[in-house]
């Protein structure tokens, strides 16, 4: 990777003394010598890269903990503004063609960097769903350097894109783009963040004439008129504050017309106005920086960090209508001109929770102690315990003065919606249901603020909506398996359906779940105990299983096979003890001496122990049988007549 750059020189020589130069965008040069380095280096000098760096990277991966969880849908990554941001190369609101995560539809990363300088990634397909790379490598893909780089930005790894380039897209180019068979390193090294432990944001927002919403979901009207504090963060030291001022001269009513905020005693002050409709302005907002206007429509413009790690972001270039403003605690704030009117949405992230205090209300999942009182006039009064003093305004008055935006007997306007009774039809046309609109209809008489009351009333129930918490399993991670997944969230699928090839599968159940258990969390159902392993070890397993089984059997058998041995032996044993009157006891020993000697007139075959021909069954009527030889024989011929004397009766009998 490279950049070119471009120097005026008018002198031979002075190229090296003049700062003054153009600069190109980083870009990969090794397009340009992938030839070359195929000839220098072989065919397999992108894999051997990629190999080395995954061995060097594997050395470090403590910072991969401090990865914020990535948002489980698309919805709730547009939705949490304040801490993702679209990527550029991906962008559904430009039509970028995601080339680096083919089949998403759109990307954004983390705004802030960890402490170690690296950022997150989180990619989605066209359902909505979080793509991860256990399933695809086109999946979401976090950064072990931030692509905007971190404080102090000139060292390592955290300078802006040059870090990014060498520890994330050059290894990207080695393992995924430039080999076939290697991007399983840089997955392994890169994987998705789990959206199990995400927890989505809280919007809050004032429009109209002015509607304000609460964090934890409070709705009323507001007509103060002066400058408010509508968000303070205790724990990060975040302030906003807004100027309310009267819409008309002869109406009671106020509406917000710029805003001011910072994050910290050191950070810079942001300050967002709307331009007065009908003015010769170019742009519906004018964006100040420490009291200073700064300009943000000029390409390359549209983007700037400030001091204390704000960002600022010009949504619309051409008017200068839409502006996000993000902070290092996460909260992000985005002023709208729409119909001549300022609109204000924030959205604060859960590491805020029980630390709010202004106009927003105190987030705490309560919204009975946001603001006190239900009437307008309660309302108002209550509310004024938020007005702001002089020293701890961030608002820019020249040429006027603080004094003069501020009116404490300024009273608002008892609405009677009788007081336009030509108008209410068309109040109900446009408004329908909806009160707020309804509400500026009637006060103002102006169709358009109406109007852009109730699209700023249904922005919100979107974001209300898109913010709302999913429970999820998480990811299902076999590795080396091959996957049909229906998604990660309560209810979806997911179906095993093979390995990658050189491996087999091993286990039972390759259908799973997301249900919940018996404590009320989500988890896969049945509980995932599949794998994938090489086919050498399968084989290896299968012979395991073989011998465990045979083991078994055997382990069954012997001893029932020993039992009947000893069985047997005791028996016979019994059955000789039983012979004993007819038949004389006999030592092994002199079994072994009863062998067929010289001279012994048997028809034996020279066996000198049990031989077979001496060993016959003896039968008697009430006997079982035993072993004897022929010389017992002859003796119980002698001594009992009742025996079976026949000597072919006795061979016929034998037994081994």
């Amino acid at each position: 990777m490279g950049a070119v750059t471009v120097t005026r020189v008018e002198h031979e020589g002075e190229e090296s003394r003049n700062p003054r130069r153009i600069w190109s965008k980083l870009i990969s040069l090794g397009w340009y010598f992938y030839n070359a380095a195929l000839n220098t280096y072989g065919n397999s000098w992108s894999r051997q890269k990629c190999v080395d760096w995954y061995k060097a990277d594997r050395k470090n991966e403590a910072w991969q903990s401090e990865l914020p969880a990535c948002p489980c849908t698309l919805d709730q990554a547009l939705a949490d503004f304040g801490r993702w941001q679209a990527d550029v190369a991906c962008d559904m609101n430009t039509g970028s063609v995601c080339a680096f995560h083919v089949g998403a539809i759109h990307c954004v990363r983390s705004v802030q960097a960890t402490s170690a300088g690296a950022g997150n990634q989180c990619c989605y397909r066209k359902d909505g769903m979080l793509m991860t790379t256990v399933d695809t490598f086109n999946g979401s893909t976090p950064d072990r350097s931030h692509a905007w780089g971190d404080r102090p930005y000139g060292t390592p790894p955290k300078v802006p894109a040059l870090s990014h380039w060498i520890h994330d897209v050059v290894p990207f180019f080695y393992c995924c783009l430039w080999t076939g068979d290697s991007c399983h390193y840089y997955m392994e090294q890169r994987p998705t963040s789990d959206c199990k432990n995400y927890k989505p944001p809280k919007p809050a927002v004032v429009y109209g004439d002015p509607h304000l919403i609460t964090l934890d979901g409070r709705l009323y009207t507001f007509n103060g008129k002066g400058e408010y504090l509508l968000l303070r963060d205790t724990q990060h030291n975040f302030l906003l504050q807004g100027r309310f001022g009267q819409t008309l001269t002869d109406v009671k009513a106020t509406v917000i017309k710029s805003i001011a905020m910072r994050e910290g005693a050191l950070s810079d002050i942001i300050e967002v106005r709307i331009n007065p409709p009908g003015s010769n302005w170019k742009r519906d907002l004018t964006i100040l920086v420490n009291h200073e206007v700064k300009h943000f429509e000029r390409k390359g413009e549209r983007t700037q960090d400030f001091k204390g790690g704000v960002t600022v972001i010009n949504n619309d270039p051409r008017r200068s209508s839409n502006i996000t403003v993000y902070f290092e605690c996460g909260i992000g704030v985005q002023a709208t001109a729409l119909e001549g009117l300022l609109n204000v949405v924030v959205m604060a992230p859960p590491s805020v929770k029980f630390q709010t205090q202004g106009l927003f209300g105190s987030w705490d999942d309560d919204a009975s102690n946001d603001i006190n009182g239900t009437s307008a006039v309660q309302i108002h009064n209550s509310s004024e315990q938020w007005r702001i003093s002089e020293k701890s305004s961030l608002f820019t008055y020249g040429p006027r003065s603080y004094a003069f935006y501020q009116d404490l007997a300024f009273q608002p306007a008892a609405i009677n919606f009788t007081a336009i009774p030509s108008r209410r039809p068309e109040v109900a046309t446009l408004c329908g249901s909806n009160q707020q609109c309804a509400y500026d209809y009637v006060v103002t008489g102006d169709e358009a603020i109406a109007r852009g009351t109730l699209a700023a009333a249904r922005q919100y129930e979107i974001l209300k909506e898109r913010t709302k918490p999913v429970q999820a399993c998480g990811i299902l991670d076999i590795e080396n398996s091959i996957k049909l997944v229906d998604n990660y969230l309560l209810g979806g699928k997911v179906a095993v359906t093979g390995c990658q090839p050189g491996y087999k599968l091993s286990g039972k159940n390759v259908s799973f779940t997301c249900s919940l258990n018996d404590t009320g969390a989500a988890a896969w159902s049945p509980l995932p105990t599949l794998t994938c392993v090489i086919e050498q070890e399968a084989s290896n397993e299968a012979q395991i299983q073989y011998a465990r089984t045979t083991a078994t059997v055997l382990a069954v058998l012997l001893p029932t096979f020993f039992v009947f041995l000893v069985l047997g032996a005791g028996l016979t044993w019994w059955i000789h003890s039983r012979s004993r009157g007819v038949t004389k006891s006999r030592t092994p020993e002199d079994e072994l001496a009863g062998g067929r000697q010289e001279g012994d007139g048997g028809e034996g075959h020279g066996m000198t122990a049990y031989h077979k021909e001496n060993l016959y069954t003896l039968a008697e009527e009430d006997e079982s049988y035993v072993f004897v030889n022929q010389a017992e024989i002859e003796t119980l011929e002698k001594s009992n007549p009742n025996l079976n004397k026949s000597k072919e009766s006795i061979g016929k009998s034998t037994h081994v």
